[in-house]
């Protein structure tokens, strides 16, 4: 019973400073009091050539005196090897690796879908009258795409704007509208998971379309349009609301050229917009 008791107080004492045990190479002092304590040369030879051990030689020697076998301390004792992680190329990170997600904490998911509304400061140019007018009126934007970076959005963006329009009689016969569509890239600042990560600067560059339209009486009566190109660039900052959802604001400059062979030479605008973005 002693002997029985002796054992399970070695075992206890073991895994009571196991937790914090730290990796320990044997010295030849080590060594040599180990075989002052009757432990065999081939055990030594055991310790000797193992990376690390867990427990130090004080408690070696206690296990020993504790009448444990020298196989069962050996077990305990040698450090077993970690098998390197095999890690993912990094071509193939983007493709096929999802970043690791806790349920409250907000990730950019690898999609993203955003929709954007406030008002906008702008002027357009109509021909053959050179009529310039600036006004300031809603402005609309959207924005699909995907991340390819923990800090980099590509989208499938679209700026839209409506400077003017008339009602005659609470019904609208003449309205004017903008849209630029744009392929277009997001960079976030900082590191996910930090407040500077929701700083952004964007840009894109894309197709543009302006037309005039004229309503009667709740019908279509005609719409003219004109055809361009066009630029943006931007700035501005989101925060998440779950781990999913953001809400930001974001300020951008809206260039647009038409040629001036229709109804437009030019279009400009500058909307300040209330942000809502999904990443899923």
């Amino acid at each position: 019973m002693k002997k029985v008791i002796r054992i399970l107080i070695g075992i206890i004492l073991l895994l009571s400073l196991h937790s914090f045990a730290q990796g320990y190479k044997l010295t030849s002092d080590d060594i040599i009091l180990l075989k002052q304590n009757n432990f065999t040369e081939t055990t030594l030879q055991k310790l000797i050539d193992a990376p690390e051990i867990n427990i130090s030689v004080d408690e070696l020697i206690r296990l020993k005196q504790s009448e444990l076998s020298e196989d069962t301390i050996l077990k305990l004792a040698i450090k077993k090897e970690t098998v390197p992680e095999k890690r993912t190329p990094a071509t193939q990170i983007v493709n096929t690796v999802r970043p690791k997600r806790s349920r409250n904490t907000f990730v950019r998911y690898e999609w993203m879908v955003g929709l954007s509304g406030g008002g906008a400061i702008g002027q357009y140019t109509q021909v053959p009258d050179d009529n310039s007018m600036s006004q300031f009126n809603p402005s609309l934007a959207f924005r699909f795409g995907r991340m390819f970076d923990k800090n980099l959005l590509l989208c499938i963006e679209v700026n839209g704007w409506m400077p003017y329009w008339e009602e005659n009689d609470d019904i609208t016969d003449h309205t004017i509208d903008f849209v630029l569509g744009t392929l277009s890239a997001t960079y976030f600042f900082g590191k996910p998971g930090t407040i500077l990560n929701g700083i952004f600067i964007q840009g894109g560059i894309g197709g543009a379309s302006g037309s005039i339209t004229w309503i009667e009486t709740d019908e279509l009566t005609m719409e003219e349009s004109d055809a361009g190109w066009g630029f943006f660039i931007g700035a501005g900052y989101e925060c998440p609301v779950f781990n999913k959802l953001t809400l930001g604001m974001r300020m951008s400059y809206n260039q647009m050229f038409f040629g001036g062979d229709n109804l437009f030479e030019s279009a400009r605008f500058t909307p300040l917009l209330l942000d809502v973005n999904y990443y899923f």
